[in-house]
């Protein structure tokens, strides 16, 4: 599979041929105690491998070129006229430059930057470096701070001081893209210093000594913010880069469709779909109040539909159906998070916190701890110290494996919520129990596990 979900993640997918499995007869397609459940406030997530999707569906060649070149044709104090050029585009040689790019006279390796473009064939430079004895010019997409020097396509990040790259106004803000780079040569002051890249204003990797960064990198990420890209390096490092490219990628798009008619009753916009940074994941956010109306919170059994590429459909994939409701009887909200990367979900990346709904609840409490008494030789005792915690039982009824294989890390969060409110796990062993439903095609099982409120441990040392 091109499309495969991340490991431990609680939704599955599925071929719409493996789905053949789960069908019943009945009110729908899917055996009808298998749904998740969620209701018109949920938002469900799903976290996609995304290196596959990408790289697969990767433009044919880079959006944009590295470098403009040529010679000019005229001179005047602080003008870069070429009577050959483009660089408003309105000529639709795609060539446009923007302010803020930087001007290099490649016959005394002097620079500038743009100040603004005059027309297609004049732009104002920051400095007067041009003149017909030495007319020959590059135009960079890279806007260079710092003491970092270039060459055609290459930059050169010298020790001392604290540079960044910058390419601007080369991306559509809301796009998604794959940027890559050679670094052939890089030396770390201590393994602290760091070289940040960017992607449409947000962190997509943050390398180190630790992590050799040599050889050909590759990052993916979406234009959320700016229409920029940048790379970041801390002072004391010396790098060699070359060889800067930029593709547009194309990312996965989901439908929600009815289970018993498959019915399209909503199609993702680009909001639902988020690019992580750091571990090459694909975000998708479910909201259940946006679909269409008259759909929208009426009890109804409804299924994710992930295509691979838009235009070809190359690959789709289901999940298990979802019964959307207003509210639920006898069922729970489970919710977790971690403070950093665990269980193969880059959490920091993407801020991902998992949600579900499964039928269970929470047992009658028990209160244990530990008392210590006294007694004098007069037989009056009393409290020395004493310790006192709420324990619960979280009950889980009915749910097929995969839902158990996510329920038994969740309990290993950092941070554990049931109906908001936050829990410790008591241990780490989890067994479901049951048997497969005489005359069905699936599996469902209970489970038990014992928790303590996180805050709920009440002491008195001094009695």
């Amino acid at each position: 599979m091109s499309l495969s979900r991340i490991n431990n993640q609680l939704v599955k997918l599925y071929t719409p041929e493996e789905t053949t499995f789960n069908e019943q007869t009945g009110k729908c397609k899917w055996f009808e105690k298998y749904y998740q459940k969620v209701t018109c406030e949920d938002v469900t997530q799903i976290v996609l491998q995304s290196e596959a999707i990408l790289t697969d569906n990767l433009s044919d060649d880079p959006i944009v070129d590295n470098v403009q070149a040529g010679a000019i044709t005229a001179e005047a104090t602080d003008k870069l006229i070429d009577s050959g050029a483009d660089f408003d585009g309105t000529g639709g040689t795609g060539n446009e430059v923007y302010v803020g790019m930087t001007v290099k006279n490649t016959d005394t390796d002097q620079f500038a930057t743009i100040v603004s473009v005059d027309s297609a064939t004049q732009i104002t430079l920051s400095t007067d470096i041009m003149n017909l004895v030495n007319p020959n010019y590059s135009i960079s997409y890279y806007e260079i701070d710092g003491n970092v020097s270039f060459g055609t396509n290459e930059i050169q990040k010298t020790s001392g001081f604290t540079g960044s790259i910058e390419q601007t106004n080369v991306l559509e803000v809301g796009g998604f893209y794959m940027y890559e780079f050679d670094i052939s040569s890089f030396e770390f002051s201590s393994y602290s210093d760091s070289i940040t890249v960017k992607i449409g204003g947000q962190t997509v990797a943050v390398l180190t000594a630790e992590d050799d960064p040599t050889g050909t990198l590759t990052f993916y990420g979406n234009a959320a913010n700016t229409a920029d890209i940048s790379i970041e390096f801390d002072s004391n490092i010396v790098a060699d880069l070359t060889n800067f490219n930029i593709y547009n990628v194309t990312k996965p798009v989901f439908y929600i469709k009815d289970c018993e008619t498959d019915e399209t009753v909503y199609t993702s916009i680009d909001g639902d779909i988020d690019a992580s940074f750091v571990s090459e994941q694909v975000l998708l956010k479910i909201d259940w109040s946006n679909l269409l109306d008259g759909y929208d919170c009426n009890c109804g059994c409804y299924y994710i539909e992930i295509h691979e590429d838009v235009a070809y459909s190359e690959a789709v994939f289901r999940t298990d159906c979802f019964q959307l409701c207003e509210s639920f009887e006898c069922n729970i909200k489970l919710t977790g998070s971690n403070n950093d990367n665990a269980f193969g979900i880059d959490f920091v990346g993407l801020n991902y916190e998992p949600v579900l709904r499964v039928d269970g609840g929470l047992e009658t409490p028990k209160y244990n701890g530990d008392k210590e008494n006294e007694e004098d030789s007069a037989g009056v005792s009393k409290t020395l110290y004493f310790k006192s915690e709420k324990e619960v039982g979280l009950f889980i009824y009915a749910q097929p494996e995969h839902i158990h294989d996510f329920i038994r890390l969740l309990i290993g969060y950092d941070n554990l919520y049931i109906e908001d409110v936050e829990y410790l796990a008591k241990e780490a062993s989890y067994s479901p129990e049951g048997e497969r439903l005489a005359g069905k095609l699936l599996s469902l099982y209970n489970a038990t596990t014992n928790l303590r409120l996180k805050n709920d441990l009440n002491e008195n040392k001094y009695c």
